[in-house]
Formats: structure tokens, C-alpha cells, sequence
């Protein structure tokens, strides 16, 4: 899908540098300029156009811009599964949510003069943070003066999901992140004020997971320490950058 993408952008690239000629409008923003854009995935039925790539541009000059961008994204699960006992229907629950957050600056440099095409270098900074917890009810059954009765077990999780209830497995854990980009991508101008762009970019960037609480009915019950991860490589907006300048 990356493939195709980048693919049709050069498509795109080659018929509008053809085309430079055909008016004298102006096509790309000059100093005091601004733009903004968003992640455009053509190829994506659900949710074609998304905001976790949002990015804003203030144009210096026509070969310099700053830039600030950001990403935001949350998600919610809340499932409920009857349990049967003693001919008594209970349920067992599962709240679970994350939110990511995340913020960088940077700058571009634009080393192209035609109208249409402007591919540019540039270094990124960045930090994003993920908080995720959630609430797991279970009925359980214990035995009280030789007779069985049942009551409802709280787990709490702090910073992950647990897998099936179970200590030690666990996904979507927190983190804070921070990453240094060097950036290489291109605008095309497909009419005045709209364009369209790809980017990648090679860089560090530091994962550092938060700590793991799980607490059994309001008491403490297993603490997972913090860790990090390290990796340095290339790494590829999979998406169109869609754009507006003004």
C-alpha cells in the first residue's frame, strides 16, 4: 500500500512539472504563508482522511518553513460476557481505553524553484505520550460456612491491558516517546492553495515504558518496572499528506 501511494504521488509529480507552463499563477506559498494538512489514505474505506498526521507550516521565505505538527488518537473497549451460576445470570466485564498525544517542531528546506514540485530536507524533533489503564470485574465463586455463594472480583490495571485477566500478559502498554528525524519529502501543487506530499525519514528514537500497577479489589497485587527501547533507521509516512496554503 506504501508502494502504491508513493507511486501515484509521482504520478502526480510528472504531470503537474509538465504542466508548470500552461499559467502563471502562482502555485506555491511564499513568505508569511501558512498551510495545514492531514493524512490522506485513498485506499483506506473507513476513515480515508485522518488528523493524526495534522501539521501546520509558516513559510519564512520560498525555501524555508517551520513547521509543528501533531497527533492525537484514543480508542475505548467495553465488553460484558454472561456467566451462569446456580441457574443465576452474572457478568463479567472489560473496560479498557488508551490515549496518545503527541507534538514536534521542526524545519524544511526547499531547494527547488519550479512552480508545481518543491522537495524539501528537513529535521524533525518530537515527543508523543500514551496513557492506558483499565477495570476488569469477574465473578467469583468461594465458599462461606460449607455453601457456595459468589461475588465480583475488581482488577485494575494501570498503564496496559491485561490479556485475559492474566498477570504478566499484557498489551497497549504507556509510554513516553521522544524521536530525532532527519526528513526528506516533496509538495506537488496540484492547483493553487491545494497540494498533495510524501515524506520519510531517518532517525533515534526513544521508547520509554511507564510502570505497571494491577491492583485486586482496591490492594496492590503485582508492580511490572519500567523499560525502554532504542532504535535508530527509516521510517515512511504511509500516507498522502494532503494540504492547504494561505
Amino acid at each position: 500500500m506504501k508502494t502504491i501511494s508513493i507511486c501515484v504521488l509521482f504520478v502526480l509529480a510528472g504531470i503537474t512539472v509538465m504542466a508548470q507552463g500552461e499559467t502563471p499563477n502562482q502555485f506555491r506559498p511564499s513568505k508569511n504563508n501558512f498551510s495545514v494538512e492531514v493524512n490522506f489514505k485513498p485506499f483506506n474505506a473507513n476513515t480515508p482522511i485522518s488528523i493524526d498526521g495534522f501539521k501546520g507550516r509558516l513559510f519564512l521565505g520560498n525555501k524555508l518553513a517551520i513547521r509543528l505538527g501533531c497527533n492525537f488518537a484514543t480508542r475505548k473497549i467495553y465488553q460484558e460476557t454472561p456467566i451462569e451460576y446456580n441457574n443465576t445470570t452474572y457478568f463479567n466485564s472489560n473496560d479498557e481505553r488508551y490515549t496518545v498525544l503527541g507534538v514536534s517542531a521542526g524545519v524544511e528546506y526547499h531547494f527547488l524553484k519550479t512552480q508545481r514540485f518543491s522537495p524539501y530536507v528537513g529535521l524533525i524533533l518530537g515527543y508523543e505520550n500514551k496513557t492506558s489503564k483499565a477495570v476488569y470485574e469477574d465473578v467469583e465463586p468461594y465458599t462461606s460456612g460449607g455453601t457456595y455463594n459468589y461475588r465480583m472480583m475488581t482488577t485494575e490495571s494501570k498503564n496496559a491491558w491485561l490479556v485475559n485477566s492474566s498477570f504478566g500478559n499484557y498489551e497497549e502498554r504507556g509510554y513516553s516517546k521522544l524521536a530525532a528525524n532527519v526528513v526528506l519529502g516533496a509538495d506537488f501543487y496540484l492547483m493553487k492553495h491545494l497540494y498533495m506530499g510524501v515524506e520519510l525519514g531517518v532517525g533515534y528514537n526513544a521508547l520509554l515504558y511507564k510502570e505497571i500497577e494491577i491492583t485486586v479489589d482496591g490492594s496492590l497485587d503485582t508492580k511490572i518496572p519500567k523499560g525502554n527501547e532504542n532504535d535508530f533507521g527509516i521510517n515512511v509516512n504511509n500516507a498522502i499528506r494532503l494540504g492547504f496554503w494561505f
